[in-house]
């Protein structure tokens, strides 16, 4: 394939949670949270696009995604309208995906298991402070015994 016609798109450009900033380019309303490179091309493919995956590219201007989310994909633009309608059409079959939204259930579970747990460690460290305390108030309202010193 001659890659010189292609165009780059990235998953920031249709993530939900990225500003313009950092490289999001259609509308909120429109876009996909945190969508992955792998969601791009399988929107890509059931559109019937040619499309070459680069999953070890990292998009400069934002650095969470070159670490967190890294990856490209080149897409023949010959016969597509224009960037912006391709970025949207592709947003709206990645929201029918069922590798995305099976993605999402799980990293939402995950998030839900981490928020429980500190919200147990919090209670345990509020119940030891507390304990801390009591303790503390008891041995002060004691009175000392043994000889007054001068």
């Amino acid at each position: 394939m001659d890659y010189k016609r292609f165009s780059v798109l990235y998953p920031s450009y249709i993530d939900s949670t990225k500003s313009h900033k950092y490289g999001r380019r259609i509308a909120k309303e429109n876009a996909v949270e945190r969508p992955s490179v792998v969601d791009l091309g399988e929107a890509l493919r059931q559109l019937k696009i040619r499309h070459a995956v680069q999953p070890h590219k990292g998009f400069s201007p934002d650095a969470e995604s070159r670490w967190d989310n890294p990856g490209r994909i080149l897409v023949d633009m010959t016969m597509q309208p224009s960037k912006k309608q391709l970025l949207e059409e592709a947003a709206d079959m990645i929201k029918t995906l069922p590798i995305y939204t099976t993605r999402i259930a799980k990293e939402a579970e995950q998030e839900r298991k981490i928020k429980e747990e500190e919200q147990e460690a919090a209670k345990a460290a509020q119940a030891k402070a507390l304990a801390a305390v009591s303790s503390n108030s008891n041995a002060s309202t004691k009175k000392k015994k043994g000889k007054k010193k001068r």
